[in-house]
């Protein structure tokens, strides 16, 4: 994991959130702090999709960071958001 880490942070963290400083906050959300606004946010994005994809086919690991440190340590790309799938990052600015 150590070649990963350094050429993409995000993944890496996306496969031990953990190692990143972020904590479990179940359903495959993970947060550098908890905040009760992240899971109406989460459960407002599920909706979303699921009202334009009629659903998902798979549970992706959701990460939260919080400060820019945090962000820094897992790729900060100038992204909103990143899909990663299949080596392939999506991101949307």
């Amino acid at each position: 994991m150590g070649t990963v880490a350094v050429a993409a942070p995000a993944v890496a963290a996306s496969a031990c959130p953990a190692c990143y400083g972020l904590s479990g906050l179940g359903d495959g959300v993970y947060a550098e702090q908890a905040d009760p606004a992240y899971p109406p946010m989460i459960a407002a994005a599920q909706e979303r999709i699921a009202a334009f994809y009629g659903g998902r086919e798979n549970r992706p690991r959701v990460l939260i960071c919080a400060t820019g440190a945090c962000y820094r340590r897992i790729g900060e790309g100038g992204e909103k958001g990143q899909a990663l799938t299949s080596g392939v990052a999506r991101a949307s600015r």
